[in-house]
């Protein structure tokens, strides 16, 4: 709302004038701050309360426990709420249509305060989603759906894990060749389809042997054996043992 109704009558009001100058002035500013909503429910931190009318925190903390007690507002969470404040901010007291329908708007942005429910029941006003169901039920549904929603994030990264080890689930655990030699099942046969029986038994006794003497760690000792097959596959001669060709390229490298 653009501007807020304050009638004259709030000078004269007998229980306004038992409330001393700084409650008055709370009150008042309770109900015309640019944080206002129209419903007098909305989000107000009492630390802003203390900046914006110089007030202390000390002195707004005695004076919003003096207007709870006497029933002009309640607060709970940094949502206040100023009870009478729709009956003077809507025509006759009654919001029309499109006023009920920005309030039920408004209330969602409140995170479930108490204080919602507390003044749905003070003025019994027939708040209703699209599909008729009362204010009460839509908060309670969106609790709901936000638990939803953290169970199915957690489930997308339950699923990201499944897919991640997924390979390693269907193929099973690594089986151990030697001392430091581990490959899956279908990587072993794949060496002996691709290189030979001979030729894989050779290259797991050097990787081995490798592994042992120098304690290197290598991610996957699959693609360690083919790189060293290949490598020796282009860089082998007569005059050449097997793996020159690997140290050759190694020689290459560093140059």
């Amino acid at each position: 709302m653009p501007y807020k109704l304050i009638r004259d009558s709030y000078w004269t009001d007998p229980k306004v004038n038992e409330l001393n100058p700084y409650e008055k002035l709370i009150f008042l500013y309770l109900i015309s701050n640019p944080h206002v909503h129209f419903s007098g429910v909305y989000y107000l931190p009492k630390k802003i309360i203390s900046i914006e009318t110089g007030i202390s925190n000390r002195c707004v903390e005695k004076s919003l426990d003096v207007l709870i007690k006497k029933n002009f507002v309640n607060y709970n969470s940094n949502t206040i709420w100023v009870k009478n404040m729709l009956k003077h901010q809507v025509k006759e007291g009654i919001p029309n249509r499109l006023q009920l329908e920005g309030i039920k708007n408004h209330l969602k942005s409140l995170h479930n305060s108490i204080l919602v429910n507390e003044f749905i029941d003070f003025y019994k006003l027939p708040i209703y989603t699209p599909i008729d169901t009362p204010i009460h039920t839509l908060i309670d549904n969106q609790e709901k759906e936000k638990k939803k929603e953290n169970i199915n994030i957690q489930e997308k990264k339950n699923y990201k894990k499944k897919e991640k080890y997924k390979g390693e689930i269907i193929r099973g655990e690594k089986q151990k060749f030697l001392d430091f030699v581990y490959l899956y099942p279908d990587e072993y046969q794949k060496l002996i389809s691709e290189i030979g029986q001979n030729q894989t038994d050779e290259y797991i006794q050097r990787l081995n042997d490798y592994i042992g003497a120098k304690g290197i760690k290598y991610k996957s000792h699959y693609h360690t054996i083919r790189m060293w097959f290949d490598r020796d596959s282009k860089g082998i001669s007569k005059n050449k043992p097997k793996f020159q060709g690997a140290i050759d390229w190694l020689q290459e490298e560093q140059k």
